[in-house]
């Protein structure tokens, strides 16, 4: 995969889960394909900005719901969800904004939220189709989707390789010279010959060709 994987989770919703979808990552896909924590972040930079660059670099975007995903509440006993300035919300109004494939990870029995449950600016993520890990089948489960993004990467880069390579060597041949349409009511077939021998010869195809005598 030429892209990046970005975890998005929040903190205290079942951590240890979200460290064990880490370290499966980790063994499937290189260290620095892999963003999850703020803590990436170095002192000094502006965390929205860093955190849409990372966004925007990433090609599937993982939000981890857990069973307090939804109602998780600040100091103040607000949610927060609410917050603007909340960097779980930050990051999946950048993902969608976006337009990245966007993957919600339900962790156990943890419910996909509704729309009505959601503020404005998420409640595209309600529409998006999720995918379930359990403690007990974890390993199976992970393992199932690992799998479809390899084949979906691998996939991803034949068709940007195709793209970029030109039209007679995606079709496996290369172009051909054809000979020139002869025009007036009488050709003596100069002009043929003219095309054969360039052919021959593997020169440039004359400018001009000589197409008849009237």
């Amino acid at each position: 995969m030429s892209g990046k994987i970005f975890i998005n989770y929040r903190r205290g919703d079942d951590p240890g889960f979200t460290q064990a979808l880490f370290g499966r990552l980790e063994t499937a896909f290189a260290s620095d394909q892999l963003f999850m924590d703020i803590d990436s972040i170095e002192p000094g930079l502006d965390f929205v900005r860093v955190l849409e660059d990372q966004v925007d670099q990433c090609d599937i975007f993982l939000v981890v719901i857990g069973p307090n995903w939804l109602d998780a509440q600040d100091e103040m006993r607000s949610r927060r969800l609410d917050n603007e300035n909340d960097f779980v919300r930050i990051e999946i109004e950048s993902g969608l904004r976006l337009g990245k494939r966007i993957i919600p990870v339900l962790v156990n029995n943890a419910e996909m939220p509704g729309a009505g449950d959601l503020p404005e600016s998420l409640k595209p993520l309600a529409r998006r189709n999720a995918v379930r890990l359990t403690h007990d089948r974890f390993k199976a489960d992970a393992q199932g989707w690992l799998s479809s993004w390899k084949r979906r990467s691998r996939t991803s880069k034949l068709l940007a390789k195709r793209r970029r390579a030109p039209r007679s060597r995606r079709n496996g041949r290369r172009r051909r010279l054809r000979p020139p349409r002869l025009s007036g009511r009488r050709k003596d077939g100069r002009g043929f010959r003219a095309w054969r021998d360039c052919r021959r010869n593997k020169l440039r195809r004359p400018r001009s060709l000589p197409t008849g005598v009237h």
